[in-house]
C-alpha cells in the first residue's frame, strides 16, 4: 500500500471512530458549556487555567482550532473574543460544535471547516494562533507540522495540550485499566520529548510545561478527588525534582514562529 493510501486509510479510521463517538454523545448532550469558574475545579481545570494564561488576550485574534471535537473548548475560546475557525475530521464534530456555539451565544465568532490537519485548506499566514486540545498525538507529525507552520503568520504561535508518553506506569493504565472518560482512537500515540522536539525544528522557539503527576490518580477517584491539593502536591514536587516531569500525564506545548 502506498504512503498516500496508508494516510487515507488512517484518516478514515479516525473519522469513523469520532463520527460514532460524537454522534452518540450529541444525542444525549447538554450543550451548555459551564462558566470557567466551574470548569477549573474539575479534572483538567489546572491545565485549562494554564492554557488561558499562555494564550493571553484573544480579543480579535484569528484562531484556528485543530480537532475541535465536541466544541466545548471552541465556546471557551470564543468567549474570550477570538474569531475561530474550528476544524475536525469528523462531520459529527461539526454538527456538535455548531450546535454548542449557537446555544452558548458565540455562533457569530465560530465557523466550522471539515478538514484534516495534514492537508489544511487555508492560505499561507491565515491565522494568528493555532490551538489544539489533544490533537497532535493523533497526527502524522511529519506531514501535519509543515501545514501548521504554513498557516501561521509571522510572529504567530501554536499552543497545544497533549498527553505525554514518558511513564511506563501511565502507559500500562492507558492500555489495561478502566477509568472515567477513557476514549482512545485507533491511531493515537501520546507524545515523547523526541516527537515534541521534531515538531519544534519547524519553529523559532519551543516551550514545554509538564503537568499532572500525582493528580493523574484523581481520574480513578472521580468525584472524591480533591484536585486542589493534588495540584499543589504536583507543583511542589515538580519544582524540587525536575526529573519527575517526564512522568507527567500532560504537557502544554507552545511553538513560536
Amino acid at each position: 500500500m502506498s504512503v498516500s493510501h496508508q494516510r487515507m486509510a488512517r484518516q478514515t479510521r479516525d473519522a469513523t471512530y469520532y463520527d460514532g463517538l460524537w454522534g452518540e454523545q450529541l444525542a444525549q448532550a447538554d450543550l451548555v458549556v459551564p462558566p470557567d469558574d466551574e470548569l477549573v475545579g474539575q479534572d483538567l481545570g489546572h491545565l485549562l487555567v494554564y492554557m488561558w494564561t499562555r494564550l493571553g488576550d484573544l480579543s480579535g485574534t484569528r484562531l484556528l482550532e485543530l480537532g475541535c471535537g465536541s466544541g466545548d473548548y471552541t465556546v471557551m475560546l470564543a468567549r474570550r473574543g477570538a474569531h475561530i475557525t474550528a476544524s475536525d475530521i469528523s462531520r459529527q464534530a461539526g454538527w456538535y460544535t455548531r450546535a454548542r456555539a449557537d446555544v452558548n451565544g458565540v455562533a457569530e465568532r465560530v465557523q466550522f471547516c471539515l478538514a484534516n490537519t495534514e492537508t489544511l485548506p487555508f492560505a499561507d499566514r491565515s491565522f494568528d494562533l493555532v490551538v489544539g486540545f489533544g490533537v497532535l498525538h493523533h497526527l502524522n507529525l511529519n506531514t501535519a507540522t509543515p501545514e501548521i507552520r504554513r498557516v501561521l503568520r509571522s510572529g504567530g504561535r501554536a499552543v497545544f495540550r497533549e498527553p505525554m508518553r514518558g511513564s511506563w506506569l501511565l502507559e500500562f493504565a492507558r492500555n489495561h485499566l478502566p477509568y472515567r472518560q477513557k476514549n482512545r482512537s485507533p491511531n493515537e500515540a501520546p507524545l515523547t520529548y523526541e516527537m515534541i522536539g521534531a515538531v519544534g525544528t519547524h519553529f523559532r522557539r519551543t516551550h514545554i510545561r509538564e503537568m499532572y503527576l500525582l493528580s493523574m490518580v484523581g481520574r480513578a477517584l472521580g468525584s472524591e478527588a480533591n484536585w486542589t491539593w493534588l495540584w499543589r502536591w504536583d507543583e511542589w514536587l515538580l519544582r524540587r525534582i525536575p526529573a519527575l516531569r517526564r512522568w507527567c500525564r500532560y504537557a502544554v506545548i507552545e511553538y513560536c514562529v
